[in-house]
């Protein structure tokens, strides 16, 4: 059983990572000291992320001090990269691990 989660997860986070590289689009949102940025294939979030003011593109040079914490999330079927310019690569992966991501530079 655990063999088969694990598989199943592995091929469904595959399958998202080669969507996004074939066509995801790129969307980040700035408040404050940290960014969002978002990669998403479904029309319908980029719609909702449009909506809700996210820009175009990655999240700016002076937002990546640290490394970013990426996740996930397939509820949305995107992945979220989070940039926060004032925390060290240390509260980062404090910050990160509270949301079951990984470190990317």
């Amino acid at each position: 059983m655990k063999k088969s989660l694990a598989l199943g997860t592995l091929l469904l986070a595959g399958l998202l990572i080669f969507g996004c590289s074939l066509g995801g689009k790129v969307y980040h949102l700035l408040e404050g000291t940290s960014c969002i940025e978002v990669q998403a294939n479904d029309p319908d979030l980029v719609h909702v992320l449009e909506l809700l003011d996210y820009k175009k593109g990655s999240c700016p040079s002076s937002y990546k001090t640290s490394k970013g914490c990426e996740y996930l999330n397939s509820s949305y079927g995107a992945t979220f990269t989070y940039y926060i310019s004032d925390y060290t690569n240390a509260e980062m992966q404090e910050f990160c691990d509270i949301l079951g991501g990984v470190l990317v530079d």
